[in-house]
């Protein structure tokens, strides 16, 4: 007996109940082409107003306004009329007396050197953030735009997402966790060898404190694939190369954590900060 059609509303009622993205992306996406176009829509629809990219525009000393942090944060905006594939998102809540400068510093930013050795773009997808490729991205510096090929975008980044779940899961169920490294704390605090309080610290240690460890080598070998196919470069790290970048992540998820995930209420991104504590009249004009 044949199988009955489902129809197109079935499937789509069915996956926009599926509230993990990665999965969503990355493992009902690919199943038929049906599939992929209804998971493509649930973005358009849901999830492509949630994305934004963030650029560091450093510090500025202006004499009105002493220390000015800088920071452009793009939104989606629209699709490109002319090639849907791509989207182009913008940064609209500059003030106007920042934006020339804000404009200058991303132009630096991105036009000098190769991104793949120091990823520029901060990527927040709901409340997952990374710096992963934003594939074909360009640039109107004038009007503080970008455009970038979309569905690639989130492919990068869902796949380094998928691949991070993947190697937690190895972690957190190796057989030496449950068969040795669990009963031995529990032995240890019950002869009172170990406080528990330590015996908590050393299961952190063993678990969940391990995923810093892991997104740093996901991103390492990401960098080191991007750096060879462009330079042919094998590249070699230093302990401490990528730290401030690996710090700036980090504060940008513990900012996206504390949002939430499936509000659809607009946002209010700050673009600069001035340091009120810090005016100086005597500042310099420009310290870059």
């Amino acid at each position: 007996m044949p199988a009955v059609e489902r129809p197109v509303e079935l499937f789509r009622s069915i996956l926009e109940l599926v509230d993990d993205l990665t999965v969503l992306w990355t493992i009902c996406r690919p199943v038929s082409k049906q599939w992929t176009q209804i998971v493509e829509e649930i973005f358009i629809e849901k999830h492509i107003r949630k994305t934004w990219f963030r650029i560091d525009g450093g510090k500025w000393r202006p004499r009105k306004y002493g220390r000015v942090m800088l920071s452009a944060t793009f939104a989606f905006d629209r699709f490109d009329g002319s090639n849907p594939s791509r989207a182009i998102f913008s940064d609209k809540g500059c003030e106007s007396r920042f934006f020339d400068k804000l404009c200058e510093r991303v132009r630096d930013k991105m036009e000098y050197g190769n991104p793949a050795y120091s990823p520029n773009v901060i990527i927040q997808v709901r409340r997952m953030v990374n710096d992963t490729a934003v594939p074909g991205l360009e640039f109107d510096f004038e009007k503080l735009e970008m455009s970038f090929d979309w569905n690639r975008m989130y492919s990068a980044f869902f796949k380094e997402e998928a691949e991070l779940e993947r190697r937690q899961d190895k972690w957190l169920s190796r057989p030496e966790l449950q068969d040795t490294i669990i009963p031995k704390l529990q032995e240890q605090v019950q002869r009172e060898e170990l406080r528990q309080q330590d015996a908590l610290k050393h299961m952190y240690e063993q678990t969940l404190g391990r995923i810093p460890e892991i997104r740093k080598t996901l991103r390492r070998e990401r960098i080191y694939r991007e750096i060879l196919e462009s330079d042919g470069v094998q590249w070699t790290w230093e302990d401490d190369h990528d730290q401030k970048d690996l710090e700036k992540l980090d504060q940008e998820r513990y900012a996206a954590s504390i949002e939430d995930p499936f509000s659809d209420e607009s946002d209010t991104d700050d673009d600069m900060e001035i340091d009120d504590d810090n005016m100086d009249v005597d500042a310099e004009e420009d310290d870059p």
